[in-house]
């Protein structure tokens, strides 16, 4: 009769083993995978030689994107230095320091350089650590972009008020058709109107020239000298295969200048970035005659978009023409 005696929950006993174990390892397949090595601690010279730099360009940047966070939020975006408190810890713990910054930042509004969620996990804000966080945290990123985007549209709508203000000026009436005209606002500093003809410039930093006057040319150079050291101005361009007829009659000052081309691709410069209206030189390279017109002068009021802007006539045309 002991014989015929079973323990009749010895099969249930197994799946439950079995339940336990899946419930302790499900948990861990959904953690982020790293390939961060437990207890390294990366120098910067095995940054550097692996080129874990920041990149230019972080979407199409290659290589291991934790990786690139330690070695940056370490050593800082440019190698200048970063989070002291990261010296000498351990990759892994970097990068769970960046995750949980990653998700504070989030949960306030995913502006990276928001110093709240860093003091709330008792780390040092910088520059260098926000950049850096850029490498594992795409909603900061998305945030950044829809932030650059809105002020993208924003300076398109300011940049068209100011165009349509000029175009409500008396619209100038050419007494022979030009080849090009263009009309707009121009963004100007240091008291200079500029026109360049270099196919890539960086932001101006200073007026090219030094002029006396109301204009001056250097072989691909053109300044015209504007009322106010910070302005917005209205600019008519005019370009003529010919003489254009003098015009004085509702202009403060006139003046008319020798210009040479050196590549036949003058135009006016936004001193914050990017070309304005057309190409001056219609002839290709060479001797030019550039004539300026200018009144509102007085009434200028630099960069204030409400008061009257300093309207400027500039025609164009081959010297031998």
């Amino acid at each position: 009769m002991l014989c015929a005696a079973r323990v009749p929950h010895a099969r249930s006993s197994a799946a439950v083993r079995v339940a336990l174990g899946l419930l302790m390892i499900l948990p861990l397949a959904f953690l982020p995978v790293s390939d961060v090595v437990p207890g390294r601690v990366s120098s910067g010279e095995e940054c550097f030689s692996a080129g874990l730099g920041f990149p230019d360009d972080l979407e199409s940047a290659g290589g291991d994107h934790e990786k690139r966070f330690v070695c940056t939020a370490r050593s800082g975006p440019w190698g200048q230095g970063g989070v002291a408190e990261f010296a000498g810890m351990p990759d892994e713990q970097v990068l769970a320091y960046g995750r949980h910054l990653c998700a504070a930042v989030v949960r306030a509004g995913g502006d990276a350089h928001d110093r709240a969620p860093y003091e709330s996990l008792r780390l040092s804000y910088s520059v260098e650590l926000a950049e850096s966080l850029k490498m594992i945290c795409p909603q900061v990123v998305a945030v950044e972009k829809a932030k650059a985007e809105r002020a993208r549209l924003a300076e398109e709508r300011k940049q068209a008020a100011l165009n349509a203000k000029c175009a409500a000026y008396p619209r100038h009436r050419p007494l022979i058709r030009p080849i090009r005209r263009g009309v707009g606002a121009v963004h100007t500093d240091y008291n200079a109107l500029v026109a360049l003809e270099d196919d890539e410039f960086e932001l101006i930093e200073a007026s090219p020239l030094w002029v006396e006057g109301l204009a001056g040319a250097e072989p691909g150079v053109l300044q015209v000298s504007v009322a106010n050291e910070f302005a917005t101005v209205c600019v008519t361009a005019e370009a003529y295969d010919r003489r254009p007829p003098l015009e004085r009659r509702g202009w403060e000052a006139v003046k008319e200048i020798p210009y040479r081309s050196t590549r036949g691709n003058l135009t006016f410069v936004d001193f914050y970035g990017g070309r304005r209206l057309v190409g001056l030189t219609v002839a290709g390279k060479g001797d030019y005659r550039v004539r300026v017109h200018v009144r509102g002068s007085e009434r200028a009021e630099g960069w204030s978009e409400k008061g009257d802007l300093e309207q400027f006539l500039i025609m164009a045309y081959p010297a031998k023409r």
